[in-house]
């Protein structure tokens, strides 16, 4: 039998320092990763990974370390605790500072869609345990929004269709704004998920042509098939949507101030009509 040896107070501390290192890194790429999947908005996430990638290859190497052994790989047991403390330290740091840039700062708004994962499970239990068609349409909205980023395209598709035919008789007869403004909206999102640019482009001035509701004269549109066309540099579709919005929503000024950023090469801080 071979001898055992005990390690010595440098290998102690070298290998403290990989431990450390791995549950620290360990712990944040975990709670990352659960916040992408069932807190984050679609792409609000995007910055994160360019940033992250140094810091798992150096979980898997120091993982790795742990697993052979070789704690002195990592070099004098002072100058390796340091090194390894400072990664963690600014690891923590710039990930909190981005995602506090991320949802404060207008630029980065352009990149962050309107649901996240639990809206979508929640919008869908809501359709699905709705007790009546007219709980079921009601519920449709946020369904057909939400499936476009989480659900299946051909789902969405559907949604918005129904939107789009239910609007035009939900009570007695008469037009219901949102559902003909959703749906063609979601329908855009549809279309440029396919490809369709010049169709995503039609679907949103069908959108805006919608004859409103209490909601939409009030709070306004879903604004989020224009931003993404924004994306695409289709302001001048957007703009022409803004103007079809102005005839129903009260808030000429916020539409205003919306187009002057466009013309002026500005995103626009849509705020929470990225939301309604």
């Amino acid at each position: 039998m071979g001898e055992h040896r005990l390690m010595s107070d440098d290998e102690h501390a070298q290998k403290r320092a990989l431990v450390t290192a791995v549950v620290w890194k360990g712990g944040l790429i975990a709670t990352a990763v659960a916040f992408i999947l069932f807190v984050a908005p679609p792409r609000s996430w995007l910055p994160f990974v360019g940033l992250a990638v140094p810091f798992v290859f150096e979980l898997t190497t120091s993982a790795w370390l742990l697993a052979k052994k070789n704690y002195a790989a990592v070099g004098p047991p002072g100058a390796s605790i340091r090194r390894l403390r400072r990664s963690n330290i600014g690891f923590t740091v710039i990930v909190v500072a981005l995602a506090w840039f991320a949802y404060s700062s207008p630029i980065f708004k352009l990149f962050v869609s309107s649901c996240s994962r639990a809206d979508y499970e929640r919008a869908m239990k809501e359709l699905h345990e709705a007790p009546d068609a007219g709980a079921r349409f009601h519920a449709l909205h946020r369904a057909a929004m939400t499936t476009v980023f989480y659900g299946s395209i051909d789902d969405a598709r559907r949604y918005g269709s129904e939107l789009v035919a239910g609007g035009d008789r939900r009570v007695g007869g008469r037009i219901d704004g949102n559902a003909i403004h959703d749906g063609h909206t979601v329908l855009g999102l549809v279309a440029l998920r396919e490809g369709r640019v010049a169709d995503a482009k039609a679907e949103l001035l069908l959108a805006g042509g919608t004859v409103g509701s209490p909601n939409l004269d009030t709070f306004g549109p879903n604004v989020m098939l224009a931003k993404e066309l924004l994306e695409r540099h289709e302001d001048a579709t957007v703009l022409a949507y803004f103007d079809l919005c102005g005839r129903f929503w009260d808030d000429h000024d916020r539409l205003a101030r919306w187009s002057a950023d466009i013309r002026a090469g500005r995103v626009p801080d849509f705020g929470a009509n990225l939301i309604y």
